[in-house]
């Protein structure tokens, strides 16, 4: 196993032990498709993290319930009413949130991986737009605060 793919997966496993120190890690001595892939699998550990039982989060999982039983006819006929913007009664307006939540709903019948979902989603294009805002920015002209805001976009 040569170098970059032995330090992908030592920050993997630190990822999977402290989170905080795997991203550090990761963010640090990885390439940049390794930094995108711990910031994917960063988000997803977010998302599995997360208490879904308050606020928007428990709207969403409660919503989930209605994908434990549907069929792949259930699935196309809600995203041709989402497509065509006259989506049926309680189905989302998303396409995006309707495919997820088929996905972790129909087949999994979990809530927990519908955060998971969204966390690697969030975790992949975040982690994508930072690491490009990165790679424009002079590094000597980084300074503390601009540090900190990108510390709290990826948090």
């Amino acid at each position: 196993m040569n170098s970059a793919k032995g330090n992908i997966v030592y920050s993997f496993f630190l990822l999977l032990i402290s989170p905080i120190l795997g991203l550090l890690y990761g963010l640090k001595g990885l390439g940049r498709s390794g930094k995108l892939f711990i910031l994917t699998v960063f988000g997803f550990f977010y998302g599995i993290t997360l208490d879904y039982n308050l606020g928007d989060a428990g709207v969403h999982a409660k919503n989930l319930e209605r994908y434990y039983n549907y069929d792949l006819i259930d699935f196309i006929e809600r995203l041709i009413g989402i497509l065509s913007l006259q989506p049926l009664i309680y189905s989302p307006t998303e396409p995006y949130l309707h495919i997820i939540s088929s996905v972790a709903g129909s087949i999994f019948q979990s809530p927990t991986l519908l955060f998971g979902i969204v966390g690697a989603v969030y975790g992949y294009f975040y982690g994508n737009a930072i690491l490009k805002v990165l790679r424009e920015v002079n590094v000597r002209k980084f300074g503390f605060i601009s540090g900190i805001l990108v510390l709290l976009f990826v948090t």
